[in-house]
């Protein structure tokens, strides 16, 4: 079976080519070929950010006690090994896992580094005990990322919150569980929750500052906790952003193609089109994910149609007049 699957980032879809085929030799092209699927476009589902524990009434206590295991002593690898299991988050652990005395992390001060070198000053940054967890502010100004030590059982977490104004996203992640979401029609100073199957959890709200400085701001409220009771806070809760502003940054509103050369004759050309001839959905989807249009543009009911009021009541020079 051959497959080729294209996301289709921004517009929540992927683009499938499914083929199922019989060879009988390596150095021979296969003798039957059938495309099952060809350019079939399927939407992705909607993800849902907080899930808790995969076991819902998951207790740490009582795992150690059912596997005859002390509650005052670390963790050795292999019992480490059967609590990630249990705790169903085996695939999404990074390897090798983030250590909070090296690489970005290293030689932090009250738990903190920094890569934003243009409005540093101005964060405010509450201190983070380093034996819990140190933090990076992102290089954007509007981010972070931390590498979070989790109590008694040696193991360490990294996760992020990134908040992109220019490119309209919001980038949430723990380990490799990531997320992405467009901040068009954002719920701006709701809360929010992220979880890895409840052991551990992201909290914030944003509270978006349209007119605030050249740019605008964002103020932002953000802990990262580590959960290992289902049925009792969590413990440690880590405040990382405590109504701190974030500068959104000026953004580039006269951008050219993202490739420079672009030419849609010659994207036709490479994709098997004829020139003048319309093109089947599933091109036009490729065509605006590969000019970066795709998350810019309005769902299908959304879209405006010339056909139907207010715009069907334009003149002959294409206007209306609204007196």
């Amino acid at each position: 079976m051959e497959y080729l699957i294209k996301d289709l980032s921004g517009q929540r879809q992927y683009l499938i080519d499914i083929a199922l085929t019989v060879c009988l030799s390596d150095s021979l092209p296969c003798e039957i070929r059938n495309n099952i699927l060809q350019n079939y476009l399927v939407t992705k589902p909607v993800c849902a950010w907080y899930t808790g524990f995969s076991i819902p009434d998951f207790s740490y206590t009582l795992w150690l006690k059912s596997n005859n295991l002390s509650t005052s002593s670390s963790l050795n690898r292999n019992e480490l090994s059967f609590l990630i299991k249990a705790l169903g988050i085996s695939k999404y652990l990074k390897t090798p896992e983030c250590d909070k005395e090296k690489g970005v992390y290293r030689n932090a001060f009250n738990g903190w580094n920094s890569d934003c070198h243009h409005h540093e000053d101005f964060i405010k940054r509450p201190p983070i005990d380093k034996s819990l967890a140190t933090c990076l502010l992102s290089k954007t100004c509007s981010g972070v990322q931390c590498c979070l030590s989790v109590p008694n059982i040696g193991l360490s977490i990294e996760s992020f919150v990134e908040i992109s104004a220019c490119d309209h996203h919001l980038s949430v992640g723990i380990e490799n569980l990531q997320f992405n979401r467009s901040l068009h029609n954002y719920s701006y100073g709701q809360l929010e929750k992220f979880d890895l199957f409840g052991f551990i959890q992201i909290d914030f709200i944003i509270t978006d500052l349209k007119y605030n400085g050249d740019g605008g701001d964002y103020i932002l409220n953000l802990n990262m906790s580590v959960c290992m009771e289902s049925k009792h806070a969590c413990d440690p809760v880590i405040p990382v952003f405590v109504n701190t502003l974030l500068p959104k940054g000026l953004c580039n509103r006269n951008q050219d193609f993202k490739d420079k050369a672009f030419s849609l004759k010659t994207w036709k050309t490479e994709h098997g089109l004829s020139i003048g001839t319309p093109m089947d959905i599933y091109f036009v989807k490729q065509l605006f994910q590969d000019l970066g249009v795709g998350p810019y543009l309005l769902d299908p009911s959304e879209k405006c149609d010339w056909s139907v009021f207010p715009f069907r009541e334009a003149n002959t020079t294409g206007w209306i007049d609204g007196t």
